[in-house]
């Protein structure tokens, strides 16, 4: 499962939901550590009771280029899916 972008219209914040992030301060501390680490990011906060995300960044930069950072950057953390295992097929006598 990937971040999903909640709110994108105001220039320079976007707010994207993060699988895991409810109620995991441990994972919402990683994730404003490594976000704000990206040179183009001016603040980041995390919200473990929303399980949502807050970056602020330069107006100037889409935000549809930020979500792909994010992606890339937080690729590690998300949960990934795991294929549900296949049904035997059913034997004929």
């Amino acid at each position: 499962m990937a971040i999903e972008a909640t709110h994108t219209a105001a220039p320079g914040r976007l707010r994207f939901r993060m699988p895991g992030l409810y109620r995991a301060p441990a994972l919402g501390q990683e994730v404003e550590r490594r976000v704000g680490a990206l040179p183009q990011v001016h603040a980041v906060r995390a919200n473990q009771l929303t399980g949502q995300v807050l970056v602020r960044f330069p107006a100037t930069l889409q935000a549809t280029q930020v979500l792909a950072w994010l992606q890339q950057t937080l690729a590690d953390l998300l949960p990934t899916e795991t294929p549900h295992p296949a049904t035997p097929a059913a034997t004929s006598s």
